[in-house]
């Protein structure tokens, strides 16, 4: 079953493309971009070492990029580690806070009856 899957989606793909090749625009741009990409390949074959460099200076690039997302992750992660062992003693001085000041409040009706509260 799965063979029959896969050659329909080649048949549809085959034909999806003979279709597309109907309309001249697409068919003019698909020849141009096929003779730019044969003239790459023509070039980069006798010119080995130009497309060993450029390759080397690509993988360089995205290690370095590799290297930097790797650095920011470690560094962000140990602020999240850091604010996850905050958060249990920010939220018991936040209580404590609060508790200080209804206790507060408590003694002042308490101290003076004579307080109207709405």
């Amino acid at each position: 079953m799965s063979n029959k899957l896969f050659v329909g989606i080649a048949i549809g793909a085959i034909a999806g493309a003979a279709i597309s090749m109907l309309d001249r625009s697409t068919r003019e741009s698909t020849c141009r971009k096929a003779k730019s990409i044969s003239s790459d390949v023509k070039y980069y074959a006798k010119n080995r070492d130009e497309f060993v460099e450029k390759v080397q200076n690509k993988v360089e690039k995205y290690q370095t990029l590799y290297d930097s997302f790797s650095t920011e992750k470690d560094y962000l992660m140990e602020k999240v580690d850091e604010i996850r062992t905050y958060t249990p003693q920010v939220k018991n001085l936040l209580a404590d806070t609060k508790n200080a000041f209804v206790s507060s409040t408590e003694k002042e009706e308490e101290e003076d009856p004579n307080i109207i509260h709405l």
